[in-house]
């Protein structure tokens, strides 16, 4: 029962973009910004919205 990054990754519809909205979240988590977990919080959403 072990998923694999590429077979994840096979199984989405958009998975560039699902990596792209993925690596902006992990980089904005470590960027600080005046207001705090707004950005975070929207980028993380849409993630799983690429996701589905």
């Amino acid at each position: 029962m072990s998923l694999t990054l590429s077979d994840f990754l096979s199984q989405l519809r958009f998975p560039y973009l699902f990596l792209l909205t993925a690596a902006v979240f992990f980089l904005d988590v470590l960027v600080p910004d005046l207001v705090p977990f707004a950005d975070e919080i929207l980028l993380g959403l849409g993630t799983c919205c690429c996701r589905n």
